[in-house]
């Protein structure tokens, strides 16, 4: 678990995290709706077949017999557990109810609110102009922290606080040497040809 929070250090691989942090809310009904139809359907089960049919009789077992149903479980013959059950007409009635609400709603219902989140998710991730391909930020990040030893920048986070001050998203050359009137001609030179690449420092 603590793996997979670990990949939303990236915003190109926090693409599961972030798809479930954004449904969360919707995932939490679904699992209230769920929860309370597989609850009605177990007491309708054991009251009704639980003293003919042992995968009824408890509402353990009968859970565990809807749950291979859903997942479409086989015996080890390779017959479906249904199958075994057909010969009785109200279960029969009883079995489709059950699949054609667990197919046909449940299990869109899941599908669609993790489509939706996703494809809100990727939107974001797309809308950001600063992140780019999880491989090429590493390389990006390596050949920053190279040219910032090389030709001595200010620290990264010093920099991030003094941008913030200026509260505009566009910073030149004025700005900067404004902040930083100590740097080298070559120093500032070198640090706005490499950021004047990117949109916001342009």
């Amino acid at each position: 678990l603590r793996f997979i929070v670990q990949t939303s250090a990236h915003p190109r691989t926090a693409i599961l995290v972030n798809t479930l942090i954004e449904g969360a809310d919707d995932l939490w009904h679904f699992m209230v709706l769920l929860i309370a139809l597989l609850s009605g359907f177990i007491a309708l089960g054991v009251a009704q077949f639980g003293a003919d049919r042992v995968e009824f009789s408890t509402p353990g077992k009968l859970f565990e017999s809807l749950w291979d149903i859903l997942i479409g479980g086989v015996l080890e013959s390779g017959d479906l557990l249904s199958n075994q059950w057909t010969n009785n007409a109200l279960m029969t009635v009883y079995l489709l109810v059950y699949n054609f609400i667990s197919y046909m709603f449940m299990l869109n219902f899941i599908i669609a609110i993790v489509c939706q989140c996703y494809i809100k998710v990727v939107q974001d991730v797309v809308d950001r102009e600063a992140d780019q391909e999880f491989f090429t930020d590493i390389c990006s990040c390596v050949r920053v922290v190279i040219k910032s030893w090389i030709h001595q920048w200010p620290h990264h986070g010093n920099l991030v606080e003094n941008f913030k001050k200026l509260e505009t998203l566009y910073i030149g050359y004025p700005e900067i040497r404004t902040m930083y009137p100590n740097l080298s001609c070559s120093q500032l030179q070198s640090f706005v040809q490499h950021y004047r690449q990117f949109e916001p420092i342009a």
